[in-house]
């Protein structure tokens, strides 16, 4: 029962699934402080990631895959930034957990080196891999692949 965007800096700046020493959350927004009870806000982070893996969990099953996972999961995106989520995903999809980073993009690391990138760059990397080859300015096919990655990292740069 708060504004959003009140909500979204306690979110992103004290929500945790790991055991906290703090007693309280503060955020400032606007030039006022807003203060929340610790355990309101790890008993709603709990809430919400467990909702979240419960619908990963009905999709598994949809597949009959639930709990048989070899390789079991990887976290990406922004909620792998949320402290104690491995532990967390394994202990309530039963699956070994471990949280996605992103290895060996020449020159993109640097750039977007956060895991909630992660997921946006393996499917850049997917979309530049199955992309067909096109035909160069001078008749002969070329791989278009570098020259989209080239297009890409110069845009990071700007």
């Amino acid at each position: 029962k708060t504004d959003l965007d009140v909500a979204e800096a306690v979110k992103v700046q004290h929500a945790t699934l790991a055991k906290s020493t703090k007693a309280t959350a503060s955020v400032n927004i606007s030039g006022v402080t807003h203060t929340f009870p610790m355990d309101d806000v790890a008993m709603i982070t709990e809430a919400r990631v467990e909702e979240l893996l419960e619908y990963v969990d009905k999709e598994l099953q949809k597949i009959r895959r639930s709990r048989k996972l070899p390789g079991g999961v990887v976290i990406v995106g922004g909620t792998a930034k949320l402290p104690g989520i491995a532990d967390f995903a394994k202990e309530k999809l039963q699956l070994p957990a471990r949280l996605g980073k992103i290895h060996e993009v020449g020159g993109l690391v640097d750039t977007v080196e956060d895991s909630a990138y992660a997921t946006v760059v393996g499917l850049m990397l997917l979309d530049m891999l199955l992309l067909p080859e096109q035909p160069a300015h001078n008749g002969q096919r070329s791989n278009s692949t570098f020259g989209l990655l080239d297009n890409f990292l110069r845009r990071l740069r700007r």
